[in-house]
């Protein structure tokens, strides 16, 4: 993980992004260098890592079946209060080898995450700034740095896995999940590896990092972080008002 050694100004992240952020193309993976776009995260706390909300909910490992099934039970129950027609599969299997396709179900576990269901998908926007609004939206009091991470999932030399280690896969923009997921410009993340049973295991994603560190695969997965000091709160929000990145913009 590359990390800034001291605190930067909201100035310095911009300048810092300025040659990357341009080159993004909407819905593309790979830029024309062959590497991966280059995605953002904001935190409100330099101290947190990447967890997702599942992760958070006390459950950093779960079979994949096992998911599937609570979802379904979500899927049930909330019928009784709202309609929604994105279609969900309860007797979807997914094995190791389905796993580079993307997740079962992913349209409808992106409808529950988006409204507050624990999730292994972790969330990242294709804009910095939009990653800068969360980072600095709410900060709790002591806080004296946020945190805004950014994800290439290779570095133009493919990627690569082996049977039983956790690796992390991508999920585009190509999915109809709620309003929110375009306002927000969202792709996720996952992480998973086979058990002894050749079950599908979701795990953390810190595992998954720390696989592609210690391992031959060096050339993906690359996390970037860079903090920047609380202090600059009302100066980033000025600026992202400009942009018209607001809550109303992003949650309606």
């Amino acid at each position: 993980m590359d990390t800034q050694n001291t605190t930067i100004t909201w100035q310095d992240f911009k300048e810092a992004i300025r040659e990357e952020a341009p080159t993004s193309s909407r819905f593309r993976v790979n830029k024309d260098d062959g590497t991966a776009r280059l995605l953002f995260r904001g935190q409100a706390n330099s101290d947190w890592g990447l967890k997702t909300t599942l992760e958070r909910a006390g459950h950093p490992v779960m079979l994949l079946s096992r998911y599937m099934q609570n979802c379904n039970s979500a899927r049930r129950f909330l019928g009784n209060l709202v309609s929604c027609d994105i279609p969900f599969d309860p007797h979807i299997s997914w094995s190791d080898d389905d796993a580079h396709r993307g997740f079962p179900n992913y349209e409808y576990a992106g409808y529950l995450r988006h409204h507050g269901f624990p999730s292994p998908l972790l969330d990242w926007t294709e804009s910095p700034f939009v990653a800068a609004f969360f980072a600095f939206r709410n900060i709790q009091e002591g806080v004296s740095k946020v945190r805004i991470y950014g994800y290439q999932s290779q570095a133009g030399h493919g990627r690569g896995s082996e049977g039983g280690v956790a690796r992390l896969e991508v999920l585009g923009p190509f999915a109809s999940i709620h309003e929110r997921h375009i306002a927000q410009q969202c792709w996720y993340t996952w992480c998973c590896k086979e058990d002894n049973k050749d079950h599908l295991l979701i795990c953390p994603h810190e595992e998954g990092f720390q696989v592609s560190a210690d391992r031959q695969y060096r050339n993906q997965d690359i996390i970037t972080a860079w903090d920047i000091s609380a202090s600059e709160r009302p100066a980033v929000l000025a600026d992202l008002f400009q942009m018209n990145i607001t809550p109303y913009s992003l949650f309606r």
